[in-house]
């Protein structure tokens, strides 16, 4: 081999690694409200700044779930947005649950998201992988 391929072969590894990093942004934007477990707009106002949920998979008595779940959470002091888990109930977490309705690339109308809660659920038993805003909106 010459000096110049061995320059080129690196160079070409960092290529095919930046295409498929690339690749990945545009999928996951092409596909954002089939991952995204709800609508960008949508508000809940009873969870300003709400921090990111926790996911079980052991509850309060110490019990283990294969299936992982959350708890529902209620704002305990308004003040500092300090909220509190009510472990009165658990929520298990899906794949490919029914929720808000959108059009899949724009042609399909669906309401299947790849992930979430059971959508007839109360809006304090849902998914924040990231937390809310202070309208309360999904940041995920």
């Amino acid at each position: 081999m010459s000096e110049f391929e061995n320059n080129i072969r690196p160079r070409r590894h960092l290529f095919y690694l930046g295409l498929a990093l690339i690749a990945t942004l545009y999928l996951l934007a092409i596909f954002s409200e089939f991952i995204a477990p709800y609508h960008y707009r949508e508000q809940t106002r009873n969870e300003p700044s709400a921090p990111a949920s926790t996911i079980h998979f052991v509850d309060i008595d110490g019990g283990f779930s294969l299936r992982p779940f959350i708890y529902s959470r209620k704002l305990g002091d308004a003040l500092s947005s300090r909220y509190e888990q009510d472990t009165s109930q658990k929520f298990p977490l899906s794949f490919f649950v029914r929720g808000d309705a959108y059009k899949l690339l724009g042609l399909f109308s669906t309401d299947i998201h790849l992930f979430g809660v059971d959508a007839t659920h109360d809006t304090a038993s849902r998914i924040r992988l990231l937390g809310t805003d202070q309208l309360g909106r999904d940041r995920f």
